[in-house]
């Protein structure tokens, strides 16, 4: 196993009693007998950048609070960097450079870290190409190290530059492991072809056997970034788990640790908000694109070193206007021009100037091509669906067939929509964020049972729900199986084995969440397509200079996905 040793200088030296004092309580000052850590957790920033500078003032006034009580640790739980044109236009370079400003201790490798592929615009099939060289370059560049206990390459823990399983920092005389994990779905919630050649190790067994090795080396706190999450509806008490999902990811692993073997969880992934205790374990997770963060605060016993209290704190919004509603495209939030803070730790809150600068310089960089105009109107938002059938997955797949002459059907999956369409004449980079990803595009010839196929695993699962163009699909219950039926829009049965030109991203059609499975012999047409983000936005041209209402691309009376009760849509 390799490890890191980190002397974090973020303690104050009033703050740590001599050493003659720690080895007799009964001569320690009251004011040394215990000692504060806080944990602020982020999550999911996708390169959204905006709010940072309002983000690191906040961390600055519980900086000064800790002053002289103990110490801050900021963690990151992974996909910092894909998402904006600030971020993927340096391929998340000017993300580490601002998290350097701010002072990270340590950050997990998300499932998103590894779409960038190669560095530069290089196709990642070209022989001899390094597959995770922009991921490895952003490690290179972070004074912080990047954590992922379970990806594995020839059967071991990832051992490139400042990637390790785990560290182990000094905070205020504390030794504190930090483990890193990324959730099991991470080889197909990524571009495939940059996975190649690497592995995935289940999170339980791969935090047990970190967390062990980090007690029998002196970690008196072990803390676990997981790029895996959950969700709660209510955070008004961290013990009260109903609102909860309790079969999810992170609460699954908190709920199989040996009890006291970890401290406090940093999740991510889902989007969502947790801040709650399972199974004794703080959980902290705050929803996404920079929008709020997570505080768990231990109080450890000087003398013994074991933590006695933790405090749970909701997710704090950095801007007063932000919802948190834990929507997975949240751009119309995330644009807003000033951002209205709230006193923190008892004082106002200071954008941080260092962190602006490297902000206002990726904006200005980002700025020109943003801005572009595409010379089409709006009338109303657009907002996406990710878990329902919703007016912008719909029209993204019409323009997705548009892209394609001879098309029958175009298909998008809701996990790759990341903003809302807003109301107004459109510029290149709201679209751009809402298909942030350099997915291409691909020609499938399929027969209609595996569209049908499709479109069940679709309804069975949790992930993004997939739109499609010129069908209508109803779901039934057979006894205890679902069905299909498949129409035209027109109205007419659709057979098994009528084939139809499919218009996909890469990402589906190499089985992307699970959708397409494995496809049969012959049935790619074109898999050399151009940039999905890039052509959808010229159908959208062609499509001007009007965009049509909601109502013209979701109709309530007439949905293309007809299903009872919510997904996963099961039968009695």
């Amino acid at each position: 196993m390799r490890y890191w040793f980190i002397p974090l200088t973020i303690c104050a030296q009033v703050a740590c009693a001599p050493a003659s004092l720690s080895r007799n309580p009964r001569v320690l000052h009251h004011a040394f007998a215990t000692k504060t850590i806080t944990i602020i957790g982020t999550n999911d920033l996708h390169g959204h950048i905006d709010r940072l500078p309002e983000f690191a003032g906040y961390v600055n006034n519980v900086r000064k609070a800790r002053d002289k009580d103990g110490a801050v640790l900021l963690i990151d739980a992974g996909d910092m960097f894909q998402g904006t044109l600030e971020s993927n236009q340096v391929e998340g370079a000017s993300v580490v450079d601002a998290y350097n400003a701010i002072g990270y201790a340590a950050a997990a490798i998300g499932n998103h870290e590894f779409d960038y592929g190669p560095i530069g615009d290089v196709d990642p099939k070209t022989a001899g190409v390094d597959l995770r060289g922009a991921l490895k370059a952003r490690a290179a560049q972070a004074k912080f190290p990047f954590l992922n206990a379970n990806v594995t390459e020839s059967d071991q823990n990832i051992g490139w530059p400042n990637v390790v399983p785990s560290v182990l920092v000094k905070a205020c005389g504390i030794s504190i492991g930090i483990i890193g994990v990324t959730s099991i779905d991470t080889p197909h919630t990524t571009a495939k072809a940059n996975f190649v050649g690497l592995g995935i190790q289940p999170l339980l067994a791969s935090v047990t056997d970190q967390a062990r090795a980090l007690r029998k080396r002196g970690a008196a706190v072990i803390i676990v970034s997981a790029h895996a999450g959950g969700a709660c509806k209510s955070r008004e008490n961290p013990l009260a788990l109903e609102s909860c999902e309790a079969h999810s990811e992170i609460f699954t692993l908190a709920a199989q640790l040996e009890t006291g073997l970890v401290d406090v969880i940093v999740a991510g992934h889902t989007h969502q908000a947790v801040a709650h205790k399972v199974a004794g374990i703080p959980i902290i997770e705050s929803f996404a694109r920079g929008q709020a963060f997570g505080r768990v605060d231990l109080t450890i016993d000087a003398v013994t070193q074991k933590v006695a209290l933790s405090r749970v704190f909701k997710p704090q919004s950095i801007c007063k206007r932000h919802n948190n509603k834990g929507d997975r495209a949240e751009s119309d939030d995330n644009a807003i021009a000033t951002c209205e803070t709230t006193p923190y730790e008892g004082a106002d809150v200071v954008p941080d100037a260092a962190v602006a600068t490297v902000v206002n310089d990726a904006v200005a960089r980002a700025s020109l091509k943003r801005n572009e105009p595409i010379g089409v109107h709006a009338p109303e938002t657009l907002k996406a669906g990710y878990s329902n059938e919703s007016a912008l997955g719909n029209l993204l797949a019409d323009l997705i067939r548009d892209t394609t002459q001879g098309a029958d059907i175009g298909v998008m999956n809701g996990g790759g929509i990341r903003s809302h369409l807003p109301q107004g004449n459109l510029i290149y980079g709201q679209l751009y964020e809402i298909m942030p990803f350099d997915n291409r595009l691909v020609t499938l010839k399929l027969p209609a049972r595996l569209i049908k196929k499709m479109l069940l695993r679709s309804l069975k699962s949790t992930k993004g729900i997939v739109s499609v163009s010129s069908f209508e699909a109803s779901a039934r219950c057979e006894g205890n199986k679902l069905e299909i039926d498949l129409r035209t829009r027109a109205g007419e049965d659709v057979k098994d084995d009528t084939v139809l030109t499919v218009v996909t991203s890469d990402y589906l059609a190499e089985d992307g969440d699970g959708m397409f499975g494995k496809l049969p012999d012959g049935a790619v047409v074109d898999d050399q397509g151009p940039v999905m983000r890039e052509a959808v936005i010229e159908a959208v041209k062609k499509r001007g200079p009007e965009l049509g209402p909601s109502k013209s691309y979701l109709d309530p009376k007439r949905p293309r996905l007809v299903f009872k009760g919510k997904r996963p849509v099961t039968c009695p």
